[in-house]
């Protein structure tokens, strides 16, 4: 489900994804063109496939999705940052983990 906010959780988050509920924020005052709807949805998809590849969207485990380094924020954070700019990998990433 997408909710769309002001703000998600801050005033410097344009987008967040809520592990367990399947939920996406998008903020309404941080993101104001479709290309950086694009971009921002598709970094929190990435934490999606992450939530996925960890032990499923019930549970607060996550895996990184290329690297071999141990799951960390910093490393989930950069690789998201790393794949936000090609959408089309990451719905490939999302349906590899979560279907």
């Amino acid at each position: 489900m997408l909710i769309e906010r002001p703000f998600c959780d801050g005033v410097k988050k344009a987008g967040q994804y809520f592990t367990g509920s399947n939920v996406f924020c998008l903020s309404t005052a941080l993101v104001n063109t479709e290309a950086r709807a694009v971009e921002t949805l598709a970094h929190e998809m990435v934490h999606l496939a992450q939530d996925c590849a960890g032990g499923g969207l019930q549970t607060d485990a996550y895996a990184l999705l290329l690297s071999e380094q141990p799951p960390s924020v910093a490393a989930a954070e950069e690789e998201a940052y790393q794949l936000e700019r090609d959408p089309r990998r990451v719905v490939e990433l999302v349906r590899l983990h979560c279907y």
